[in-house]
């Protein structure tokens, strides 16, 4: 059995700015937006990989915590 990524996490402080970079430079075209877990998370897909920036929308909330560390 061949291993797969499914999707990739990557956490933003904001999915405005950060899909500059995906557009532009990478050519993806993003999906609407979702919430999830006080994250609002946009997908674009990178051939059979869902590239998942998810943005905090809540202080509280696991993608904020993740971002405040780092």
């Amino acid at each position: 059995m061949n291993p797969a990524v499914a999707h990739i996490g990557i956490a933003v402080p904001s999915i405005t700015e950060a899909l500059r970079f995906y557009r532009e430079v990478l050519g993806l075209v993003p999906g609407r937006p979702e919430a999830a877990d006080g994250a609002k998370i946009v997908s674009l897909h990178f051939g059979d990989v869902a590239v998942e920036l998810l943005e905090p929308n809540d202080t509280a909330s696991p993608v904020a915590k993740f971002l405040a560390k780092r």
